[in-house]
């Protein structure tokens, strides 16, 4: 079992996003300033890249050297927990973070108005998109051609019917959290064949699977546009007809 389910998790939240941009027009995260609530492991990954002395990432690396590595404007984090963020803090300082640099500090509070936000990722515990924030949210994003958000973060919105038409009517694209962070189930997935079949967990054959979350995610953002349905009940009804179909 690979006991870290983080880096294949990042990894398709990286296709997620990109998949996001294609449908706004771009196919980079060049120029673009980005605002992470929550400095955990998957953010790490997410920010950084991945381990630089592991081979079984050797294939990917050059794709996915990290957000850092991929010329953002900037990249802005907040994480409340010491603890969760100390990592991600020396990493920070390793790379060079300081006054002026791409990557900044801010509060949990602030990471919501940070002005000319293109992409918001809720990386934290839970509710990271509950009302009060979004409403920040639309503020900050006022001047972006992208409004995305989409991030790892499991049950992202406090009242989902409430809070995802306020995203639509911000003109905020919303990527379903458990279509965002899939990674994690797929990592799982590939552990549990390795203990069934008691052979070496297959890193790179689940972090493959992964890429294929920016498939999917440009499904829902079409399915959605054609229907006129927000991404949420697009992306449920994928769900559910692929449980019927394998309960069937």
């Amino acid at each position: 079992f690979s006991g870290n389910p983080s880096p294949v998790t990042a990894y398709g939240v990286y296709h997620a996003l990109l998949a996001a941009l294609r449908h706004k027009g771009q196919d980079s995260i060049k120029g673009l300033t980005i605002a992470i609530k929550g400095a955990g492991s998957v953010a790490e990954f997410l920010v950084f890249g991945f381990p630089p002395n592991d081979s079984n990432y050797d294939e990917f690396r050059e794709e996915f050297p990290g957000l850092i590595h991929l010329k953002p404007k900037a990249i802005y984090y907040a994480e409340k927990d010491s603890n969760r963020s100390f990592e991600f803090k020396k990493m920070a300082r390793e790379f060079g973070a300081n006054t002026g640099s791409l990557l900044k500090a801010v509060s949990p509070e602030d990471i919501y108005d940070v002005p000319g936000t293109d992409v918001f990722i809720p990386a934290a515990v839970r509710y990271s998109l509950a009302s009060e924030h979004i409403d920040h949210l639309r503020n900050s994003m006022s001047g972006s051609r992208f409004k995305l958000v989409v991030g790892p973060e499991n049950n992202q919105l406090q009242n989902e019917e409430q809070d995802i038409k306020k995203l639509i009517e911000a003109g905020i694209i919303y990527i379903p959290d458990y279509a965002a962070n899939a990674g994690g189930l797929i990592d799982v997935h590939f552990g549990k064949i390795a203990c069934d079949t008691q052979q070496p967990y297959d890193q790179k054959a689940s972090l493959r699977d992964a890429a294929s979350i920016g498939k999917t995610i440009e499904g829902i953002l079409k399915e959605a546009k054609r229907s006129e349905k927000s991404t949420v009940a697009v992306a449920r009804e994928m769900a559910e007809g692929i449980i019927e179909g394998i309960i069937t």
